[in-house]
């Protein structure tokens, strides 16, 4: 489904959805009509509030799989490192640093040890 069924669905206007969501409306019609991709904070926000996985979430785009813009740029960089744990470490905080911007302080605490277990 892409974030117009899923807010249709629900019978929200675009401003309704906005205010829910801390995002601009014109950002919401943007990503409905695939003019844009949204930051990553935001496809969190969306898939969080319609009960979704972002990857779930069909957000018009060619690539279709993951697609917030944070979240390709950072994964392009990491790319071109060679060192196998530096990657890791920079993907790690970035998903701290999301779950941190949702409010999860708990689950990065949680990431943390698991990661370090995991090493």
């Amino acid at each position: 489904m892409d974030i117009r069924e899923l807010r249709e669905g629900k019978g929200l206007s675009r401003n309704r959805l906005a205010g829910e969501l801390g995002i601009s409306a014109r950002a919401i019609e943007s990503y409905e009509n695939g003019d844009r991709s949204p930051t990553l904070k935001s496809a969190f926000k969306i898939a969080r509030y319609f009960g979704m996985c972002v990857d779930n979430i069909d957000w018009g785009l060619e690539d279709d799989v993951l697609t917030p813009d944070g979240f390709k740029m950072e994964m392009r960089r990491l790319s071109g490192c060679k060192d196998q744990e530096v990657r890791h470490q920079v993907a790690d905080n970035v998903m701290c640093d999301i779950l941190k911007e949702l409010g999860y302080e708990e689950g990065v605490r949680i990431f943390r040890d698991m990661r370090k277990w995991y090493s």
